[in-house]
């Protein structure tokens, strides 16, 4: 094995696995070798930092950080404000939509007659809609 195979160089870092693979098929694609590393922290739930880092042979380098440049200019931007993800499934049939109506906070799990995110006093009739939506789902 040669030397820069045991001493890969750092293209980038991503936020996730998916965005790290699209990047190293788009690599390999253009003839540059990549590997990932980090994954497992990168998923971790329990509020740990990770990232999962992009790996290229340090002879390679230079023409991958050319390509990374056109990778990430030659994206699509994507206006979020304009795509109907529609409504979360388990809602979806929902008669009675558990939210706050100042805020949209979710209150299923709310015992109080307050929402938690922004103080909005629940009216007795919204409060007796919710204690039967939880009593028939939870």
């Amino acid at each position: 094995m040669t030397e820069s195979h045991n001493n890969p160089v750092v293209l980038t870092s991503t936020a996730s696995e998916p965005e790290a693979a699209v990047l190293i098929a788009y690599l390999r694609d253009e003839g540059v070798p990549a590997e990932m590393m980090g994954g497992l922290t990168a998923g971790f739930r329990a509020e740990a930092i990770g990232y999962v880092q992009v790996l290229v042979r340090a002879e390679d380098e230079a023409h991958a950080k050319t390509l990374l440049e056109a990778f990430n200019r030659d994206k699509p931007e994507i206006d979020w404000s304009q795509v109907d993800v529609g409504e979360p499934e388990d809602m979806a049939e929902v008669p009675f939509k558990p939210t706050c109506e100042q805020c949209g906070y979710d209150l299923r799990g709310t015992i109080a007659n307050r929402c938690p995110e922004c103080g909005w006093t629940m009216n007795a009739d919204f409060e007796h809609k919710l204690r039967q939506f939880q009593k028939d789902t939870i």
